[in-house]
C-alpha cells in the first residue's frame, strides 16, 4: 500500500492510497460502488499483518527555504533504518541544523548540523540507536533546497 491519509472510524482505522483492485482478494479493503475508490479498514493489529512500514519524504523538496525558519516536523519514529539526504542549489555553503523532537512533546534538541556543499547531496544514516520521534531541519542561509528520508 502507499498510504496516503488515514482516519479513525468507529472504532477502526481508515487508511487511504489503496488500488481499487485489490478489494477482491482483500477482506479489509472497501470498493466504492462505481469501483475508482478504495479504502483499508482493520484494527490496529492488523497493520502488523502488512509488513514493515517503509517509506520515503521529507518536508523540503527542492523548497523555497529561508534562512532560521524550522522546516515542518517530519515522522521518523518507529522505523528500523533511517537515511538522510540534505543537497541545495546555492552557489555557497550552507549550513543545515537538524533537530529532534524524542518525545512527541515539542521538545526539540540539536541533532546536528551539517556543512553542505553547492550541489552536492550530504548523506546521514541514523544509527540503529538513535530514538526521536520527530525530525526538523534550519538551513543558515535562504536557499532552495532538500531534506530527504528513507526508511527501509
Amino acid at each position: 500500500y502507499r498510504i496516503n491519509d488515514y482516519a479513525s472510524y468507529r472504532g477502526m482505522l481508515v487508511l487511504t492510497g489503496v488500488t481499487p483492485g485489490e478489494g477482491k482478494q482483500n477482506p479489509h479493503v472497501i470498493v466504492s460502488e462505481d469501483g475508482k475508490a478504495a479504502v483499508w479498514a482493520g484494527v490496529i493489529d492488523d497493520l502488523w499483518k502488512l509488513g514493515k512500514p517503509t517509506g520515503k519524504g521529507g518536508p523540503w523538496v527542492n523548497s523555497d527555504v529561508k534562512a532560521k525558519i524550522a522546516s515542518d516536523p517530519y515522522l521518523i519514529g518507529f522505523y528500523d533504518q533511517r537515511e538522510l539526504t540534505l543537497s541545495h542549489s546555492s552557489a555557497n555553503d550552507v549550513n543545515i541544523t537538524i533537530e529532534i523532537d524524542p518525545t512527541g512533546n515539542g521538545d526539540w534538541m540539536k541533532y546536528a548540523v551539517y556543512t553542505v556543499q553547492p550541489r552536492q547531496e550530504q548523506r546521514h544514516r541514523f544509527p540503529a540507536s538513535f530514538q526521536a520521534r520527530w525530525i526538523r531541519f534550519t538551513a543558515s542561509a535562504d536557499t532552495q533546497a532538500t531534506a530527504w528520508l528513507s526508511y527501509d
